[in-house]
């Protein structure tokens, strides 16, 4: 694998891993996660090159993982989310109506 990608995934498998310690608790996470989220943030980031916000992994790399999580029905109070990455409770809402309105016009 490239170094570029390898270093991703690290950055990937560092907020797993904020994640879970911040829970307390282990939640089930897949072994190949990291590999999964990859694919959604290289699929994703595209439409937010440009947007300040979200154009930033810091940003959008969190919320990719809630969200992934969340339609793994892996359920962790969004509260924990905010403590481990500099996601904000506007920016998660922000980012879940412009996901929502994505897919329901384009899915």
């Amino acid at each position: 694998m490239d170094n570029k990608v390898n270093n991703f995934i690290s950055v990937i498998n560092l907020y797993i891993y904020k994640l879970v310690k911040g829970l307390g608790r282990g939640i089930p996470m897949s072994k190949n996660m990291s590999q999964i989220i990859l694919q959604k943030y290289t699929l994703i980031k595209p439409y937010f090159q440009n947007n300040p916000k979200y154009g930033r992994a810091e940003k959008l790399v969190p919320l990719i993982i809630y969200i992934y999580c969340k339609f793994e029905n892996i359920h962790f109070p969004k509260s924990v989310l905010f403590k481990v990455s500099s996601v904000t409770e506007t920016e998660l809402n922000n980012f879940s109506l412009q996901l929502h309105y994505y897919i329901s016009n384009y899915i």
